[in-house]
């Protein structure tokens, strides 16, 4: 099991990252296409992606010992 830590450190690395390769890929975009029109479709692309992977993900319960289960 991954310590919480780590995860919250992970968490907060990928947002950093992603905050600055959208920047910069927003830059790069623009200066290509003299537009911001692809970035747009780009991350409404990405959105929709997140949106459809998240719908696929299943949620339970993790299992707690050394509970009674039943009442």
């Amino acid at each position: 099991m991954i310590p919480i830590i780590l995860a919250g450190g992970f968490v907060f690395l990928s947002h950093q990252l992603g905050g600055f390769f959208g920047v910069w890929l927003g830059g790069v975009f623009f200066d290509r296409f003299a537009s911001y029109d692809q970035v747009w479709y780009l991350a409404i692309a990405l959105g929709v992606f997140s949106a459809i992977a998240h719908l696929l993900v299943r949620e339970r319960p993790a299992p707690r010992e050394g509970l009674a289960y039943g009442g």
